[in-house]
């Protein structure tokens, strides 16, 4: 994999880190958050590192860590988002990482696939990325939990 590839992982980790611990500054239950953020800096730095190496990283790595991760995270994330109604942030967080994921591992192997391949990765894709979409509005935008802690975080 090239840097400039893996430039675009590291900033994704990154920036997904970033977000998720200034976001979880302000839930009620802002260890979720902050474990799940400092994971995702933790594989941006394990990536930032490896770009640096003397071997080139493989081509799979960062995309398959993203889509295990993502995947992970979207489980442990919709359990605490329905079940113990203790955090909204680490589903849909998790959800980009596991929608870029599964789509880069797609899309890398794009040419090799016949027509029917095509559409079964087209239909998956598609069901992914509705999936992340409904995890942004139940958990951020129109979900009990989302609106009541934005309405206590802005009354600080």
């Amino acid at each position: 994999m090239s840097t400039s590839e893996l430039d675009y992982w590291i900033v994704l980790f990154f920036a997904l880190g970033a977000v998720s611990l200034y976001y979880a500054r302000i839930q009620p239950f802002p260890e979720f958050g902050n474990r799940f953020g400092w994971s995702s800096i933790a594989f941006g730095l394990v990536f930032l590192i490896s770009r640096n190496a003397p071997r080139d990283t493989a081509i799979l790595a960062p995309t398959v860590t993203a889509a295990i991760f993502g995947g992970l995270a979207v489980i442990y994330g919709v359990r605490h988002m329905v079940v113990t109604q203790q955090d909204v942030l680490v589903a849909p967080f998790g959800g980009v990482l596991l929608c870029v994921g599964t789509v880069s591992l797609m899309a890398d192997s794009w040419d090799e696939m016949n027509s029917t391949d095509h559409l079964i990765s087209f239909v998956t894709a598609s069901v992914v990325v509705m999936l992340e979409i409904y995890l942004a509005f139940r958990g951020l935008v129109v979900g009990v939990q989302g609106i009541t802690w934005s309405k206590s975080a802005s009354d600080k």
